[in-house]
């Protein structure tokens, strides 16, 4: 923005600064609460390269898709494995 319009370019980089610090405090929170993916490293034996991959599933009411469960599986040459 312009010094015309009330708006310094410092100002504007310190808004996106702080805007970039709260993303990451917010990820860094998600972390300290425990919320991790699950781990394929060893799910699939010798089978690689394998890969984790959400399995969707459908909701009963649209307004609660939000909150439905999110499961995942492990993937190696179209061959599924549970996760560990």
């Amino acid at each position: 923005m312009t010094a015309e319009m009330g708006h310094s370019d410092d100002e504007e980089g310190r808004a996106k600064m702080m805007t970039r610090q709260e993303i990451t405090n917010r990820v860094h929170t998600l972390q300290i609460a425990g919320s991790r993916l699950p781990d394929c490293s060893h799910a699939c034996g010798s089978c690689s390269p394998c890969r984790l991959v959400s399995v969707g599933n459908m909701c009963a009411v649209l307004a609660e898709a939000e909150s439905c469960p999110v499961s995942y599986r492990c993937m190696c040459k179209n061959k599924s494995y549970p996760v560990p």
